[in-house]
């Protein structure tokens, strides 16, 4: 069962801290769930080019919570040592820069619409609030602040 812990005041994402979470974040399931969303939307697309992006999102998730996340996500299994840099506590506007290129190159990958584009980096931009005490906002109703 997964556990997860928060500071007695949180600011930001990095007073959230994931302590237990053996599968849905270990790199191995990570691996596993985005061959399996492959083979589960291959034949309801009947399109490889269709069906690529499904894999390619959840692997996205795994790469984008190691290098943003604290260490949590155990390698290969339960008892293997936790990965992650920890960006979100540490430098948090260098992880919604990476976050913007990372979600520029998929958009260009797939050749989404100007709009698309937009609506990404804007959603990436508005997310820097929870991200980093720096930046002010309400921040009230998170977990464990007065609501």
């Amino acid at each position: 069962m997964k556990k997860t812990t928060t500071e007695p005041v949180v600011r930001s994402v990095s007073d959230i801290h994931l302590a237990y979470i053996p599968f849905s974040h270990s790199t191995a399931s990570g691996l596993v769930f985005a061959v399996a969303g492959y083979v589960i939307a291959r034949p309801l697309t009947n399109s490889p080019v269709l069906t690529m992006p499904v894999g390619t999102a959840v692997v996205s998730h795994l790469i984008l919570d190691l290098y943003a996340c604290a260490r949590h996500a155990p390698g290969a299994g339960i008892d293997q040592p936790k990965l992650g840099l920890g960006l979100y506590g540490g430098t948090p506007f260098s992880a919604i820069v990476i976050e913007n290129v990372y979600g520029a190159f998929c958009w260009w990958m797939y050749q989404g619409s100007r709009p698309l584009l937009v609506v990404i980096l804007l959603f990436n931009v508005a997310n820097l609030s929870l991200l980093s005490n720096a930046v002010p906002a309400r921040k009230h109703c998170l977990p464990g602040a007065p609501c």
